[in-house]
């Protein structure tokens, strides 16, 4: 009896350690509140500092679906959406994740390797299918600036 229930009590301990543990860490939701995501006055011409550092620019290339798809994946047009930050890494100052919605939907994010920022920089790739007319937003999220966005209309 005593063993059962010493048995329980560490079982217990140790799940209440994992997830804590766990919970400390996950990457935040990195673009989970869109409200406060600063954008560019003009994206042709942005100002120098915070602006062009944290904007995220947005390529789109289209591959091939043979490339990317197996088995029963259904046809489209895939596409290359390649997300970059003109922004260091460093421990004290960094891109910590990049976000990418299609048609105000959440489909892809990525989190930085943030116990050794200056060992990622901030640039993703994601493949996705996209018709004419979807619209995609990119987010950035800096442990200092904030949010930062930027959108294209395919």
């Amino acid at each position: 009896m005593q063993n059962n229930v010493r048995r329980s009590f560490v079982k217990s301990a140790l799940a209440g350690a994992v997830a804590a543990v766990g919970t400390t860490l996950m990457p935040p939701a990195l673009a989970e509140n869109l409200q406060d995501v600063k954008f560019a006055k003009d994206l042709a011409n942005l100002q120098p500092g915070a602006e062009a550092a944290h904007t995220p620019s947005l390529a789109l290339e289209k591959v091939d679906s043979a490339g990317v798809a197996f088995g029963k994946t259904p046809p489209g047009d895939f596409y290359k959406v390649t997300v970059h930050a003109r922004h260091e890494a460093t421990r004290d100052h960094q891109i910590f994740g990049i976000a990418l919605y299609l048609n105000g939907e959440l489909v892809a994010e990525h989190a930085m390797n943030r116990s050794q920022a200056e060992a990622s920089l901030p640039t993703v790739t994601f493949v996705q299918r996209l018709k004419a007319g979807d619209a995609l937003l990119a987010v950035t999220s800096c442990n200092l600036h904030g949010k930062w966005g930027n959108r294209v209309t395919v």
